[in-house]
């Protein structure tokens, strides 16, 4: 990343000094402009990539000492509740907390329905959405993403439903495939040409597809690789095949998602972020809930970002 002080900022400084001359709305003038004078503009390479630094985002959860981040609460292992004790923990939560202790702050979940979940992020209902979210290109137009992950598209059925051929996904246009309303495999499906009503059924829950896959109701399920350690583990399923991506290779990323306008923010979770990958945390976080590494090919990344201090610092 480079930066560069924004022509705007002078002209609008140049403004407020002629406002102040003029001695109508000084005090005003003068705190906007030098406010304006802190922005820098970021040249990212990605469209996900934070663009403004000197926003204030990183100081407003400072002040507060609280992050607040947006999560599907039903989707392990990246966050779900503890059967004894009803904490949510997983994946995310322990990687949250892992960035929340490089910050200064601790981090609040705030359970969310998945499908408007992004709204609810733009309205301000929280700081972040940190819930194995794939980066799209129609998502990336909404928010920037500070990646984390890399992620396929499963389809499982039940072991004693495996026929060949289900690794081609033509085999299940006269099938019923599940998956999960607003995710990555329900956009990827319809793509493929499947219907809702017809061959694909839209659950607003995780756990409400397996219990049809178990009751016959569907034929297989489609979820994310690291959503489906849990069910695999089970021995009731079969990894069969995966559902083709509609997207490039960075929609198969998962990142935490932020506001556009919460530049500060992105650029310090992506420094936290960078040196967890780097310095192993993220592996361990990874191997420990998913019992492979999901991180491990975006730490040439972030260790190119941290040579180059590209934090705006």
């Amino acid at each position: 990343m480079k930066f560069k002080k924004l022509v705007s900022v002078t002209l609008a400084t140049v403004l407020a000094l002629g406002v102040v001359g003029c001695g109508g709305g000084s005090d005003e003038a003068a705190s906007s402009a030098a406010s304006d004078a802190n922005v820098t503009q970021i040249e990212a390479e990605n469209p996900w990539e934070a663009t403004v630094k000197g926003d204030g985002s990183l100081d407003r959860v400072k002040e507060a000492g609280v992050i607040k981040a947006g999560l599907d609460d039903s989707y392990p292992p990246m966050g779900y509740h503890d059967a004894e004790t009803d904490e949510i923990i997983g994946f995310d939560v322990d990687m949250a907390n892992a960035i929340g202790e490089k910050l200064g702050v601790e981090f609040e979940f705030v359970p969310a329905d998945w499908n408007a979940i992004i709204a609810s992020l733009q309205t301000g209902k929280f700081d972040t959405i940190i819930s194995g979210m794939n980066m799209w290109d129609s998502r990336v137009e909404e928010v920037n993403y500070v990646p984390y992950g890399v992620a396929d598209q499963y389809i499982l059925v039940l072991n004693e439903n495996v026929e060949d051929g289900m690794d081609d996904i033509e085999y299940y246009k006269d099938k019923v495939i599940g998956t999960q309303l607003g995710s990555t495999a329900a956009k990827d499906l319809q793509a493929a040409g499947f219907v809702e009503g017809e061959n694909l059924t839209l659950y607003k829950t995780f756990p409400e597809i397996t219990v049809d896959l178990d009751n016959g109701r569907i034929d297989a399920l489609a979820i994310d690789s690291f959503g489906s350690v849990e069910l695999l583990e089970s021995g009731k399923y079969t990894h069969v095949g995966d559902v083709p991506s509609s997207e490039g290779k960075q929609a198969n990323q998962i990142g935490i998602a932020l506001s556009k306008e919460d530049g500060d923010l992105q650029l310090a979770i992506q420094k936290a972020v960078d040196e967890l990958l780097v310095d192993g945390t993220m592996k361990e976080i990874s191997m420990k809930w998913i019992g492979m590494d999901i991180t491990e090919s975006l730490v040439p990344d972030a260790q190119a970002r941290l040579d180059a201090n590209a934090y705006g610092e």
